[in-house]
């Protein structure tokens, strides 16, 4: 066996098949490329897959050096390659594999070099290793702090994984592989916080709102898109939870004069109108939530800008005949010893002055002044 120069501790082999092998078509062909060094006990590499096949081990390359045995025959085993360092080795094994690919006696299972580069497992493989590893607990489980990546790693990934197009296939196995996972409260917590310093980063800074293109380009990209959920009723649970996760959490001023900017002026479409309408029906306002309304109207005295719009909302509305009958039959043997609403309340000054000097006041003041003892009572 040639000895290992010692500037260049590194080489490649090659395994052949003995000239004198039984198969004509094997003999003296190549089964095994390989790469190596000597070991620090003062062994070499190439001689690891005989001691292998000696201790049983279950391979094509482990089975082909027993069946040499078997034969009478020994290995013959080459060296054809020194080198400095591991990477010029590892290289020379791949181009080795590469230009040795047309040899169908060769063993290697891999394109070579560190790792198991191109290797695919058949689907009988990846059954068995699904099945061995199943309620194995991970190595590293509970471990964490093991590795850690420095700011230029993470910005490499980040740019390699940027615009990477996802396959349907890939997004379908992710889905199905997430179904009936329950994640722990701390895993939530931790999700949270990833998804949190995400928005901060994609933003700039905390709190930092979208920019005016942000916005519409997001508003254009979600148009004609159907919601994940539609269609899809919320479960009792489900609503519970979103529910009792805002009951008693007060809005701040700021919080309210944004939610009533954004919906001044807003025209519902007549489908949503009917929508709410519908699920209004039949609801009715407990009496602590009148209470509340009660103390709230105490004391609020409308502006005249309110008071015109009120107005002007009803000016010239012309109920339906339905609208009068029904509320003729709500009122039907309900007015017999009903104080009036105005009664015992003083007349305007103005009004009452035009009364005694008969003046006609037109259907617009009527209104306004209508409106006003309605809202100062």
């Amino acid at each position: 066996m040639d000895s290992i120069p010692q500037d260049k501790p590194h080489y490649t082999y090659i395994l052949y098949y003995p000239d004198d092998y039984p198969d004509s078509a094997k003999a003296g062909t190549a089964f095994y490329v390989g790469k190596g060094s000597r070991h620090r006990k003062g062994t070499d590499r190439i001689d690891d897959h005989e001691r292998q096949a000696r201790r049983g081990a279950k391979s094509h390359k482990c089975n082909i050096i027993r069946k040499i045995w078997f034969h009478d025959g020994q290995v013959v085993k080459k060296k054809v390659g020194y080198f400095k360092t591991h990477d010029e080795a590892c290289m020379h094994e791949i181009a080795l594999i590469f230009f040795m690919r047309g040899y169908e006696h060769l063993t290697n299972l891999t394109l070579g070099g560190d790792g198991v580069m191109g290797l695919k497992h058949t689907e009988e493989t990846r059954q068995k290793l699904s099945r061995a590893g199943k309620g194995r607990p991970g190595w590293n489980k509970g471990i964490s702090g093991m590795w850690k990546h420095s700011e230029e790693s993470k910005s490499h990934m980040s740019e390699i994984m940027k615009g990477r197009p996802r396959s349907e296939e890939y997004r379908r196995h992710i889905s199905e592989s997430q179904k009936g996972k329950k994640r722990s409260e701390e895993t939530i917590r931790r999700m949270t916080e990833v998804n949190r310093r995400i928005a901060e980063k994609k933003r700039g800074l905390p709190g930092k709102p979208h920019s005016e293109e942000t916005r519409r380009k997001i508003g254009e990209s979600g148009k004609g898109r159907i919601p994940p959920n539609k269609g899809i009723p919320m479960s009792a649970e489900l609503r519970y939870k979103a529910g009792n996760g805002n009951r008693g959490r007060k809005q701040s001023d700021e919080e309210i004069a944004k939610r009533v900017a954004s919906n001044t002026g807003r025209k519902r479409p007549p489908e949503t109108g009917r929508k709410i309408s519908e699920a209004k029906k039949g609801h009715s306002v407990s009496e602590e939530t009148r209470n509340k309304l009660r103390e709230k109207r105490k004391g609020y005295k409308p502006s005249p800008e309110d008071i015109e719009k009120a107005a002007a909302t009803r000016r010239g509305k012309k109920h339906s005949e339905e609208w009068k009958q029904n509320q003729s039959k709500g009122r039907k043997g309900k007015g017999t010893g009903k104080v009036p609403w105005n009664k015992g309340r003083r007349i305007a000054a103005e009004k009452r002055a035009m009364a005694h000097l008969d003046v006609q006041i037109s259907p617009e003041a009527e209104g306004r002044r209508y409106q006003q003892l309605r809202l100062f009572s």
